[in-house]
């Protein structure tokens, strides 16, 4: 039996510019090359304060990032497309989401 290991991949200090699905993107070669094998991520809908929220305050689940609600489209952390790509792309190299 193998065990996995299982990274918190945010923090509570993301910067709101919506870039970080980009960057998790970015990174999913390397954190499968670290051994890591899923990463837990932080609440991809949209939250009451918009690009300023992180997800907790709870404002439209089914809102990832590609409607036009709290005066924008995407969440702090990236669109519904970037989202999608991220997750496609540490799952193709081996990390669960």
């Amino acid at each position: 039996m193998q065990h996995g290991i299982i990274m918190q991949y945010f923090h509570w200090y993301i910067p709101g510019d919506g870039s970080f699905w980009k960057s998790l993107k970015e990174d999913a070669e390397r954190l499968a090359a670290l051994g890591i094998t899923a990463v837990w991520l932080p609440p991809a809908h949209k939250g009451a304060d918009g690009t300023q929220s992180r997800g907790y305050d709870v404002y439209d689940i089914y809102d990832l990032g590609e409607f036009d609600q709290k005066n924008t489209t995407r969440t702090r952390y990236g669109t519904k497309s970037e989202l999608q790509e991220a997750c496609n792309t540490l799952q193709d190299k081996g990390v669960a989401v």
